[in-house]
């Protein structure tokens, strides 16, 4: 089951890069984004796992909630 996702997963993104690259959207600066990024990425998911797994179900909600209202006030403040 989990090739499958693997596969799955990368058919997706290597349709959406084909995609982008078509329509001129894929820069050399966007791949140097994604580049930079993505470890700062993946140990934020790593973290996120560890923590989830010892916070109660009520905590991670608000937890959610707050960061969706701290992402809100910066988006409406035009951050």
């Amino acid at each position: 089951m989990a090739a499958f996702g693997l596969a799955l997963l990368s058919a997706v993104a290597g349709s959406k890069i084909a995609t982008y690259g078509v329509g001129g959207l894929l820069t050399t600066r966007v791949l140097l984004y994604g580049v930079v990024l993505t470890p700062a990425t993946l140990l934020g998911a790593w973290t996120g796992k560890k923590i989830v797994g010892h916070i109660s179900d009520r905590i991670f909600v608000l937890l959610v909630e707050l960061g969706l209202l701290a992402a809100g006030g910066l988006f409406v403040a035009g951050f």
